[in-house]
């Protein structure tokens, strides 16, 4: 074909060859500019009718006109070839570029972003690029990204049922290239955008490890790590790479498309709020007035200000004492993982509340942002908070990987971030130290006594633990009869489990309570809770929760106002985080007469839990 003419084009070398067909760099003689001519293959378009399908569809891609995305100009047929005539990009695959080894962390966000932002566009108009890799991302010599052949794996598919294809037991295929596919095109979906962020995502990882988010190259291997493997941790292949790109490429990388970002336009911001690098922070923000000034005087100005004593947290927006812990993300779908991650956050928010010096939100509050994508300063301004944690976790065999980071809501700067890599029956360990580096992180000044409520669990054994935490997965999530039933079931094996375990009998008090009334006539459901709680304390006094269930069926069985009071506040005493047993003591302190701080105990639940309804329900505060 070199040295051929097609139309008014003068094809001049081969640059190109793929699925979809050979691709030249040729002249447009009539405007003297070079193009790229993609001739699809013999076959594709087997009669008028496809053709005109075809250039109808191609001029509708050229209208996707934006910096990211190579320009799609005709299509013309000619000696019985059909091709397409596209903008031609000089420079290097992104395929070229890696095989070189992992990009610099700056250069992966500045790729990134530009990758977002011509996916952004496209989806926008909902186009789907549906074949996105390395091999089709082309970086300029003044290094722009240009996103190559968008939308052309839908154009050549429908169009002939007799083109062949590779199946996918090799690598490549028409309609998308297996080890960057979505596991719902895997399993025969069509493509939508998020099989596109799945993609993305997939490039990113490529980009900062050097390898592919799953290697291997036998195309069943690859189907099956796909479906049901999780990517190795990217920070593992590469230490270089901070925790928060960490956890933008995994959840793009989520199995689940309804876990991962909802539009390259989140996950573009997501990519611009890591910065210089710096997890979390905001792009193009200057340093604060001490950092400058810092930074002016070099070394000898930071030693001169920590000499004078001067915490530079401090002085950037006074002491951190309040924090959301968001709900984790899981790297599963099934209840299994939901109930693990849903559980840690619990977890978290519970010890951290034991604390005097800092407000924890509830976790209803909080799980109105699970799987959603969430600024940290729109959570601060929604629960007037000054830090929030987020994390991930991800549980397969006796392997858990949880990620988590820290954040001040104000200016999204960082504070802390860690990712733990370690066997599930470690998981109260990986609790207690991101307890403790939160601590650590919010310059809390704890006693020994605090230090023990901040790091205490209640069994070692971690079957019995995921059993409690599916327990109470079900009390908070499924409303009806069966899910209190099932919570029940779970509190009893992990008993079984562990029969010292006071916390699962505290969740089965709690359960026996739900079912009073609704469910149960009170006269069997209370003193089965009540015998739960009583077993609870029997084996821990100081189980706060063991005191507040206690306390509640004083008050609305026993009618023992007095009784509950002193439970209510025992609980209290014991985790004044809690907004539920604020809220228990706040009723029990009306009823006794108190009333300023029974209306101070009400208030403080809606401090702690502000987005419940049942807290303001019955707290009765506009």
């Amino acid at each position: 074909m070199i040295g051929r003419t097609l139309s008014h084009y003068r094809i001049l070398e081969q640059i190109g060859a793929g699925g979809m067909g050979v691709v030249y760099r040729a002249r447009d003689e009539r405007l003297d500019r070079h193009v790229a001519l993609k001739l699809l293959p013999s076959g594709v378009l087997s009669d008028e009718a496809a053709r005109r399908r075809f250039r109808t569809e191609a001029l509708a891609l050229s209208r996707l006109n934006h910096p990211n995305i190579e320009t799609v100009h005709d299509f013309d047929t000619e000696e019985g070839i059909d091709f397409l005539v596209m903008e031609y990009i000089p420079g290097t695959t992104l395929s070229e570029i890696v095989a070189r080894g992992p990009l610099e962390h700056a250069e992966i966000l500045r790729v990134g972003a530009q990758l977002a932002l011509g996916l952004a566009a496209a989806h926008e108009q909902g186009v789907v690029h549906r074949d996105l890799k390395p091999g089709n991302l082309r970086l300029t010599p003044d290094q722009r990204l240009k996103i190559l052949d968008f939308g052309l794996a839908r154009l050549v598919r429908p169009f002939s049922d007799t083109l062949p294809t590779q199946s996918l037991t090799g690598i490549d295929t028409v309609v998308g290239t297996l080890p960057y596919m979505a596991p719902e095109q895997v399993r025969g979906a069509p493509a939508d955008a998020r099989s596109d962020l799945y993609a993305a995502g997939a490039v990113l990882y490529e980009l900062a490890t050097g390898r592919r988010p799953f290697p291997q190259t036998h195309g069943p291997l690859v189907i099956d790590a796909i479906l049901h493997q999780e990517p190795e941790s990217p920070t593992r292949l590469n230490p270089k790479l901070s925790s928060g790109l960490e956890a933008v490429i995994l959840k793009a990388l989520s199995k689940d498309p309804e876990a991962r970002h909802a539009s390259a336009r989140e996950l573009l911001e997501d990519l611009e709020r890591l910065g210089d690098g710096v997890p979390r922070s905001a792009p193009g923000r200057r340093p604060r007035r001490w950092g400058r000034l810092a930074l002016a005087l070099g070394g000898l100005g930071l030693l001169v200000l920590l000499a004078l004593g001067i915490d530079l947290m401090v002085v950037s927006g006074g002491t951190i004492d309040s924090l959301a812990v968001l709900p984790f993300a899981s790297a599963g779908t099934d209840q299994d993982a939901e109930s693990l991650s849903d559980g840690l956050t619990e977890s978290i928010i519970n010890s951290v509340s034991r604390l005097p010096e800092v407000k924890v939100i509830a976790l209803s509050s909080v799980l109105r942002y699970k799987g959603r994508l969430v600024e940290p300063d729109k959570v601060g301004r929604d629960l007037r908070v000054r830090a929030v944690l987020e994390g991930r976790v991800a549980h397969r065999g006796d392997d858990l990987v949880v990620n988590a980071e820290l954040v001040d809501a104000r200016d999204r700067r960082h504070l802390w971030g860690e990712q733990y890599n370690r066997r599930f029956s470690d998981i109260f360990l990986v609790q207690d130290e991101i307890a403790t580096h939160i601590s650590e992180s919010l310059r809390l000044n704890l006693s020994g006594e605090e230090t023990q409520r901040l790091t205490k669990h209640y069994t070692d054994n971690a079957e019995a633990y995921q059993r409690y935490l599916k327990g109470r997965y079900y009390l908070n999530n499924e409303y009806d009869e069966a899910g209190v039933r099932r919570g029940i079931d779970q509190f009893m094996k992990a008993i079984e489990l562990d029969p010292r375990y006071a916390l699962a009998f505290a969740g089965l008090a709690d359960a026996y309570y739900g079912l009073s009334n609704l469910y149960l006539p009170s006269t069997q459901a209370m003193p089965l809770s009540r015998a739960a709680a009583l077993k609870a304390l029997a084996i821990d006094d100081g189980l706060a929760e063991g005191h507040a269930s206690i306390g509640v069926v004083k008050a609305f069985y026993e009618w023992d106002w007095p009784g509950a009071d002193q439970e209510f506040r025992r609980a209290v005493g014991l985790d004044p985080g809690d907004a539920l047993f604020h809220l228990w003591y706040g009723f029990s302190a009306l009823a006794l007469g108190r009333s300023d701080q029974g209306l101070a105990d009400l208030k403080r639940a809606q401090d702690l839990d502000p987005l419940s309804p049942f807290i303001r329900c019955y707290s009765a505060l506009p």
